[in-house]
């Protein structure tokens, strides 16, 4: 399905116009860290993505790098603030009739055990900062990060839908599909004539 510009100019789909054409992907999934810093980095260098940590809150990033040899990621939120994670999968949720609601799920194996604020893989300054998420490692350092359109239904408590304390730590992005599809169909039915 291609992306109907004049139904959403958004900056989000504008990258996933540069990144994958008119026809991009309904469901896209990278695995290699290399890969996945060459997906996420349009997106989080725009200035209008926002990412939700494993704990609940969220934080704009400004850079992922790859760090640990290629074998592991770290994202920037500022100067004081990062997580450095191995990473095992990145998924990409397009939605061609809003491609503003589109997100990236990035799953990770384990957390690096460097730079650790409290438990799991953050390093954190003194502008506050990111350790709800340290609270939400998983046993073996899993974690899932959701990254959105500023703009979006994920970054918004409009309808209820309230990203901030939404568990996207503890679905998979297919499960995290469904639950904008639904939202889609209740605003579908509301605003239809009666």
């Amino acid at each position: 399905m291609s992306i109907d510009a004049s139904r959403d100019n958004s900056e989000w789909a504008r990258i996933i116009r540069e990144l994958f054409g008119d026809l991009p992907p309904v469901s896209a999934r990278w695995t290699q860290p290399a890969e996945i810093v060459k997906v996420l980095n349009p997106f989080v260098r725009s200035g209008h993505s926002h990412m939700f940590i494993p704990g609940g809150g969220g934080h704009d990033v400004q850079n992922v790098r790859l760090i640990e040899r290629g074998s592991g990621v770290e994202v920037v939120g500022t100067a004081t603030e990062s997580v450095r994670l191995i990473p095992r999968a990145l998924c990409l949720e397009f939605f061609p009739e809003g491609p503003r609601q589109s997100f990236l799920l990035l799953e990770t194996d384990r957390a690096l055990r460097s730079d650790i604020f409290g438990r799991g893989s953050l390093r954190r300054g003194g502008g506050g900062g990111w350790q709800n998420a340290a609270k939400a490692w998983g046993k073996d350092g899993e974690a899932r990060f959701l990254f959105c359109d500023k703009g979006s239904c994920w970054n918004s408590t409009a309808g209820n839908f309230d990203a901030y304390g939404f568990p996207h730590n503890t679905m998979t992005s297919a499960k995290l599909r469904q639950a904008v599809e639904e939202r889609f169909r209740q605003f579908s039915h509301r605003s239809s004539p009666r």
